[in-house]
Protein backbone atom coordinates (compact mmCIF):
# COMPACT_ATOMS: atom_id res chain seq x y z
CA UNK A 1 0.00 0.00 0.00
CA UNK A 2 3.06 2.46 0.62
CA UNK A 3 3.91 2.13 -3.12
CA UNK A 4 0.69 3.25 -3.87
CA UNK A 5 0.05 6.22 -1.93
CA UNK A 6 4.02 7.10 -3.07
CA UNK A 7 2.87 6.72 -6.37
CA UNK A 8 -0.57 8.94 -6.00
CA UNK A 9 1.85 11.23 -4.57
CA UNK A 10 4.08 11.96 -7.26
CA UNK A 11 1.00 11.66 -9.73
CA UNK A 12 -0.14 14.93 -7.33
CA UNK A 13 2.67 16.64 -7.55
CA UNK A 14 3.09 16.18 -10.98
CA UNK A 15 -0.18 17.56 -11.72
CA UNK A 16 0.76 20.90 -9.75
CA UNK A 17 3.81 21.07 -11.01
CA UNK A 18 1.93 20.87 -14.93
CA UNK A 19 -0.58 22.94 -13.67
CA UNK A 20 1.90 25.85 -12.39
CA UNK A 21 3.56 25.46 -15.99
CA UNK A 22 0.81 25.94 -17.87
CA UNK A 23 1.10 22.63 -19.41
CA UNK A 24 -1.74 21.26 -18.13
CA UNK A 25 -3.93 20.74 -21.43
CA UNK A 26 -0.79 18.91 -22.87
CA UNK A 27 -1.93 15.50 -24.21
CA UNK A 28 -0.29 12.28 -23.50
CA UNK A 29 0.90 11.89 -26.97
CA UNK A 30 2.37 15.68 -26.29
CA UNK A 31 3.82 14.57 -22.97
CA UNK A 32 5.22 11.32 -24.80
CA UNK A 33 6.91 14.11 -27.45
CA UNK A 34 7.72 16.54 -24.70
CA UNK A 35 10.07 13.98 -23.09
CA UNK A 36 11.27 12.25 -26.27
CA UNK A 37 12.79 15.89 -26.97
CA UNK A 38 13.70 16.91 -23.96
CA UNK A 39 16.39 14.08 -23.75
CA UNK A 40 17.93 14.89 -27.32
CA UNK A 41 19.16 18.53 -25.01
CA UNK A 42 20.44 16.66 -22.10
CA UNK A 43 23.77 17.01 -23.33
CA UNK A 44 23.09 20.81 -22.55
CA UNK A 45 23.34 21.58 -26.30
CA UNK A 46 21.24 24.87 -26.67
CA UNK A 47 20.35 24.37 -30.33
CA UNK A 48 19.70 20.89 -31.91
CA UNK A 49 18.13 19.74 -34.69
CA UNK A 50 15.47 17.56 -33.90
CA UNK A 51 14.38 14.74 -36.51
CA UNK A 52 11.16 13.38 -36.64
CA UNK A 53 12.58 10.13 -37.64
CA UNK A 54 14.61 9.64 -34.82
CA UNK A 55 12.15 10.72 -32.36
CA UNK A 56 9.50 8.31 -33.70
CA UNK A 57 12.21 5.69 -33.83
CA UNK A 58 13.11 6.46 -30.31
CA UNK A 59 9.61 6.35 -29.09
CA UNK A 60 9.04 2.75 -30.95
CA UNK A 61 11.76 1.25 -29.22
CA UNK A 62 10.31 2.45 -25.88
CA UNK A 63 6.81 0.85 -27.09
CA UNK A 64 5.31 4.19 -27.61
CA UNK A 65 3.55 5.00 -30.80
CA UNK A 66 3.47 8.52 -32.21
CA UNK A 67 2.74 9.43 -35.86
CA UNK A 68 4.64 11.92 -37.83
CA UNK A 69 1.57 14.09 -37.82
CA UNK A 70 1.54 13.93 -34.07
CA UNK A 71 5.18 14.59 -33.40
CA UNK A 72 4.37 18.00 -35.40
CA UNK A 73 1.23 18.99 -33.98
CA UNK A 74 2.77 18.42 -30.47
CA UNK A 75 6.41 20.42 -31.51
CA UNK A 76 3.61 23.10 -32.59
CA UNK A 77 1.86 22.95 -29.86
CA UNK A 78 5.08 23.94 -28.01
CA UNK A 79 6.05 26.66 -30.20
CA UNK A 80 2.42 28.30 -29.08
CA UNK A 81 3.66 27.20 -25.19
CA UNK A 82 7.11 28.85 -25.65
CA UNK A 83 8.84 25.74 -24.58
CA UNK A 84 10.66 25.79 -27.86
CA UNK A 85 11.50 28.13 -30.98
CA UNK A 86 12.23 27.09 -34.29
CA UNK A 87 15.20 28.51 -35.67
CA UNK A 88 16.15 29.58 -39.26
CA UNK A 89 13.76 29.07 -42.01
CA UNK A 90 9.74 27.90 -40.92
CA UNK A 91 10.73 24.13 -42.36
CA UNK A 92 13.68 23.98 -40.42
CA UNK A 93 13.99 20.98 -37.71
CA UNK A 94 16.50 22.84 -35.71
CA UNK A 95 14.86 24.17 -32.57
CA UNK A 96 16.11 25.88 -29.11
CA UNK A 97 14.38 24.30 -25.73
CA UNK A 98 13.19 27.23 -23.78
CA UNK A 99 12.05 25.03 -20.83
Amino acid sequence: MTNVRFYLGLLKMTSDAADEAGLSGLTNADRDVLLLVWEQYADGTVEKEIQCDAILEQAAELGKKISKAQFYKSMKTFEKLDIVERVNSPRSQTYVFKA
